[in-house]
């Protein structure tokens, strides 16, 4: 009992190893007395031990079945399923069997059944494969045919009405389809049988045939021809489709009916008119035709002219169509027919074709030479029937340095490609913009790319690029299409590089600001510039070069010339010089100008002779003219006054007025007795000194016996008898003083004085303008000093 049991699990593994083509557990049984087919082994497949199957259908579940006759265990055991076709292994398992052989009770071999054996899609119909089983040194085979479903064949197909078969249909009436399938496969069959209409599927029903045997389906429908006959098609299916067979029926109207034998359909175009013959045939009853009206899809204008006016049944109605289509598209034309009662109607292909004309030009009025597609086609003028038109134009199209840009459609759309709904003839532009391609280098206005013609690009030059004492100056372009100022008009491609200079910079500083300044030079090139030695910065201050400091400079002539080669900073240096003026105050010299730097001492003085340095001036101590002498007093220096000699430092201009004091020759003599007893030498008197003489001290010394008696003053000509003088000088004076001798005795002079007081000499002086007057007694003299013609004039006032 034990040998039994391992048996069986060996089995089992095998089987479960076996899979996917063989399933469930497979067992031992008695020996079902089957023949082999091929070797000596029997190997069959079968649903029930009772039949054989050579034909597996999909979903099955069937047995395989090895009957065991090998009397030798343990034994090799294996099954493989081979292509028939190409003799290819496409599963194989294998396994040793405990049990191989020997009789059963009765005598009965070993049967092993490997039950739940099935196919799965997919499945190639009507392919055949091969069992093969071997045990030991035997083996045996079957084969099968693998199908989707027993297969199966119309028999017949008729028509019913009622109980009665029907050979011609009537239009809008009930029918019955009945058909016979013949079951040809080796198990019961579950079919579907399907009824088409011309074509269009109108009812269904599934039907059981048993195997070898044969069945019927019936399928209804109502006959609603679209033409003189009706299609009628069966298809039987299980899985995948059995047999099909058709009838052709004719359908028969119970009232006028027409269709349109020629022509099988109208072509026109939109805008030209086209004129057809139509023959429209009565499939029913007889029509007395009262008028034929149309209606037009796409819209046409129809003029209909016909003959005859009766149509039998199978006559014929011709009519004359004249047609101007309106739009284009695909549709019909449908005639209706006007029979006394009833109206008829035929509807007669109509397609009407519109033009579409494509053509590419640029916003300058040229013909670009892009590719434009009318449905893919690249075609330039087309007629269609209308509907929806695919229109593409080239995006781009680059030669060279110029471009074609498509901007958008003569219809102002901008959609590419776009779809048109084609109704009428239509011209359609694709409009292009020109461009070019620019290139322009220069520091900070790099521009590359491609730019409409006509556009203007402003480009933000760099006229300077400064780098320290160095710059690069924008001198012009060079290259094609290039810009004379800083924007540029593309009307062509530009390839422009900006050209620049190098210079340096020279940096003159004036602390004058005038002859300073920057100066940028080309590099290689000599700056050089002209300074005055000394220039008047105003009429009284002069300023003299000194120094140009961080440059090299020479003197030529009267100015200094600055040469460098290179960046440099020149601070030109200056010392300050003022106009200094001197003013004799006599008018004897011309005025005197010199120029004296700033800060520097200016010396004034007096010599024997005039003289003038460069920081000195010296004016005679005196001078004489017209008997007038002239003795330098001091200095008057922009409100200053200064001493003769003097030293003063220069910080403005200024002029100087020398300071004269006049001085007038006095001469003076004494007369007695009418000759000249003494004279002494001419003294110089400043102006407005006042002379006092008395004619008692200038009297001259008198005999022993005798006096000296005053007689008068002269001054310049003119008597004074007053015995003392007094008077301012303002001229050149002549003084003379006259005097007699008394030898008259002592007492007599004493009695002459004593006499002579009584008359009181009253002597006063009043000053006024340098006046003087002198009175005796009653009688007053007034001296005045004028000067005129160089003479003291004497004025007397008597009163």
């Amino acid at each position: 009992m034990g040998r039994w049991v391992v048996t069986l699990l060996l089995l089992l593994v095998f089987i479960a190893y076996a899979k996917p083509f063989l399933g469930g557990e497979a067992y031992y049984m008695w020996d079902v007395g089957r023949a082999a087919e091929e070797g000596s082994l029997p190997v069959f497949i079968t649903p029930d031990l009772a039949g054989v199957r050579h034909e597996v259908y999909l979903g099955e579940k069937l047995w395989v079945v090895v009957q065991i006759r090998n009397a030798y265990s343990p034994c090799p055991f294996s099954i493989e399923i081979v292509d028939v076709d190409t003799d290819a292994t496409v599963a194989s398992r294998s396994a040793t069997l405990n049990v191989c052989g020997g009789s059963m009770l009765g005598g009965m071999y070993y049967t092993l059944v490997i039950p739940e054996f099935g196919i799965t899609e997919p499945v190639v119909e009507g392919k055949k494969y091969k069992i093969v089983a071997r045990v030991g040194s035997e083996w045996g085979a079957t084969t099968f045919t693998e199908r989707h479903a027993p297969p199966a064949k119309i028999s017949s197909i008729t028509v019913f009405e009622g109980g009665r078969a029907a050979t011609q249909l009537k239009q809008g009436q009930k029918y019955e389809v009945r058909v016979k399938v013949r079951n040809n496969g080796e198990a019961d069959g579950k079919y579907t049988a399907v009824l088409y209409l011309d074509g269009v599927k109108t009812n269904e029903t599934q039907v059981m045939v048993l195997a070898r045997r044969e069945g019927e389906a019936a399928l209804r429908f109502t006959a609603n021809a679209t033409g003189q006959k009706l299609n009628i098609t069966v298809a039987v299916f299980g899985v995948i489709l059995q047999d099909a067979q058709s009838l052709l029926v004719d359908v028969i109207y119970p009232q006028p009916k027409f269709v349109a034998e020629s022509p099988p359909e109208i072509m026109a175009k939109v805008g030209e008119a086209v004129e057809v013959k139509a023959r429209l045939k009565n499939l029913g009853d007889t029509c007395r035709v009262a008028g034929v009206t149309y209606a037009a899809s796409p819209p046409a204008d129809v003029d209909i002219s016909m003959t005859g006016g009766t149509v039998a049944p199978g006559g014929y109605l011709d009519l004359s169509l004249k047609i101007a289509p309106r739009e284009a598209g695909v549709g019909h034309l449908t005639l209706s027919i006007n029979c006394a009662q009833t109206t008829d109607k035929v509807e007669i292909p109509l397609r009407i074709y519109a033009k579409l004309t494509v053509k590419a030009a640029d916003h300058r009025g040229g013909a670009p030479p892009v590719r434009i597609t009318i449905n893919g086609r690249e075609v330039n003028e087309i007629s269609l029937p209308g509907g929806q038109v695919e229109v593409e134009a080239e995006r781009e199209k680059v030669l060279g340095n110029l471009r074609y840009v498509f901007d958008k459609w003569s219809d102002g759309s901008a959609e590419n490609p776009r779809t048109l709904n084609l109704r009428t003839n239509t011209e359609l532009v694709a409009l292009y913009k020109v461009q070019y391609y620019v290139k322009v280098d220069a520091p900070g206005a790099r521009v590359e790319g491609w730019y409409d013609a006509g556009t203007t690009l402003n480009l933000p030059i760099q006229r300077e690029i400064a780098s320290g004492d160095t710059r690069k100056v924008f001198t012009g372009w060079s290259g094609a299409g290039c810009p004379s100022a800083g924007a540029i008009t593309v009307i062509g491609p530009v390839d422009c590089v900006a050209q620049y200079r190098d210079e340096y910079r020279v940096v003159v500083e004036d602390p004058q600001g005038r002859f300073g300044g920057t100066f940028w030079i080309p590099m290689g090139a000599t700056f050089t510039s002209d300074i005055p030695l000394t220039y008047e910065a105003t009429p009284d201050t002069r300023l003299k070069l000194a120094d140009v400091e961080g440059c090299r400079w020479s003197r030529r002539g009267t100015s200094a010339v600055i040469e460098v080669s290179g960046p440099a900073r020149c601070i030109i240096k200056w010392t300050k010089e003022f106009k200094i003026t001197i003013n004799d105050g006599l008018g004897v010299y011309r005025d005197i100008s010199l120029w004296v730097g700033e800060g520097k001492v200016l010396a004034l003085g007096s010599g024997d002779v005039f003289s003038v340095g460069n920081d000195s001036v010296a004016l005679p101590a005196t001078q004489t003219r017209d008997s007038v002498r002239y003795v330098l007093a001091g200095w008057q220096c922009g409100g200053e006054q200064l001493p003769t000699t003097a030293q003063m430092t220069i910080k403005s201009a200024i002029q100087c007025t020398a300071q004269w004091v006049k001085e007038y020759p006095v001469t003076t003599a004494v007369y007695l007795d009418g000759r000249e007893v003494a004279r002494s030498p001419t003294t110089w008197l400043r102006e407005g000194q006042l002379i006092e003489k008395d004619s008692t001290r200038e009297a001259p010394p008198p005999g022993p016996l005798s006096i000296v008696e005053f007689d008068k003053w002269e001054v310049n000509g003119k008597e004074i008898k007053n015995k003392t003088l007094k008077m301012w000088v303002d001229a050149p004076l002549s003084i003379y003083a006259y005097y007699h001798t008394n030898n008259l005795p002592l007492y007599l002079l004493i009695g002459a004085v004593a006499g002579g007081a009584t008359a009181a000499f009253l002597i006063f002086t009043r000053r006024k303008k340098g006046e003087t007057t002198v009175v005796r007694g009653s009688k007053t003299v007034e001296i005045e000093p004028i000067k005129e013609d160089s003479d003291t004039k004497v004025r007397e006032t008597r009163g």
